[in-house]
């Protein structure tokens, strides 16, 4: 586990190379927010079918480019008996999510991820990463500079490469409310 986080550290730092545009305005890190949504899972016998509360942070890494650190916790049927840790790399497809001047960004957008998450879903039953992601957020609306973004039916594949297994996942909205790098706390 401690090399997974690592790995998630050493990217953040990486990135913030590339985050620096020509006038040396850094937008790395310029926003970071909560989110809060669901997950129900298809296809995979390691969940049961119910009711999964997705929590996480997404923080800008650059003007396209996002890092969300993402947690899915089981709460139907059963309270709390199975979860997955990991993160996920959000790439912008309709324009800027955040710009390094004073613009809000795009205010309507479309999301692709990858990511990798961590969970017992192994034949070791041991919590390790086991997870490759597929995500696509068709509708994004809000950014960050507004305080707050609605992610509207984000859909995806998973594949767990230590079961050999595929699945696919389905939420009806994510909420990210962003505490900073929004009009009230940066653009006065």
């Amino acid at each position: 586990m401690k090399k997974f986080i690592i790995a998630i550290l050493i990217m953040m730092v990486t990135f913030s190379v590339f985050a620096v545009e020509e006038d040396n305005n850094s937008v790395f890190l310029k926003d970071i927010g909560f989110t809060i949504g669901h997950n129900e899972n298809y296809f995979d016998e390691s969940y049961e079918h119910g009711l999964n509360l997705v929590l996480g942070l997404a923080a800008g890494l650059t003007e396209k480019l996002e890092l969300n650190l993402m947690g899915n916790l089981e709460v139907l049927p059963t309270f709390i008996q199975d979860f997955s840790l990991g993160f996920e790399l959000n790439y912008s497809l309709l324009g800027e999510r955040v710009f390094s001047n004073r613009n809000a960004g795009m205010g309507i957008n479309s999301m692709v991820g990858l990511g990798l998450y961590c969970n017992n879903h192994n034949d070791k039953n041991i919590f390790m990463p086991t997870t490759v992601v597929l995500r696509l957020y068709p509708a994004c609306v809000g950014a960050p500079a507004s305080g707050k973004r609605e992610r509207i039916l984000p859909l995806g594949l998973a594949y767990n490469f230590m079961t050999n297994d595929v699945s696919m996942f389905f939420s009806v909205a994510m909420y990210d409310h962003y505490i900073k790098g929004t009009w009230k706390t940066d653009y006065k």
